[in-house]
């Protein structure tokens, strides 16, 4: 009876090491897959921003900010500001970046919400025109309707 009992506890031992060892080896494969994983990201975020600065393109919303001046009134009045110092269209999401860093919204950490909302100011405005399946909107008075020869209607 005891050497039944040894033999099931020596082979249970045996079979959760067996285990231990195979869990062990997967944890070393994802350790060596992060390591590389972010490796190439560190290179990829290097070589972004070394483009931009190459560029001298502004690297966060709130490094944009001085080029628009202070933003005031509504989200439509901002949102022209924002276009008509960028001198051409915008996306709304990096108008939604820019608003958010101003701090002009009451609830910043809403994201989904402040996009809708901007999205469906521009769309109603009439001085707003949309470039279909960009994302993005521009001034329909100005010199970019004409020198992207959009219609004056969507």
């Amino acid at each position: 009876m005891n050497d039944d009992f040894m033999k099931r506890v020596a082979e249970s031992t045996k079979g959760l090491k067996k285990d231990l060892d195979e869990l062990d080896q997967i944890i070393k494969e994802a350790d060596e897959n992060r390591i590389r994983i972010r490796q190439q990201l560190a290179l990829f975020e290097q070589a972004l921003a070394v483009y931009r600065k190459v560029m001298d393109l502004p690297r966060t919303p709130q490094e944009q900010l001085p080029l628009i001046g202070g933003l005031r009134g509504t989200i439509a009045e901002m949102c022209q500001q924002i276009i008509d110092a960028r001198g051409g269209p915008v996306t709304v999401r990096e108008l939604v970046d820019l608003l958010t860093s101003a701090g002009k919204f009451k609830s910043p950490e809403k994201d989904r919400h402040n996009y809708g909302t901007v999205f469906g100011t521009l769309q109603r405005d009439e001085r707003f025109g949309k470039i279909p399946k960009k994302g993005a909107f521009y001034l329909r008075d100005s010199n970019t309707a004409r020198a992207l020869q959009l219609p004056n209607q969507d």
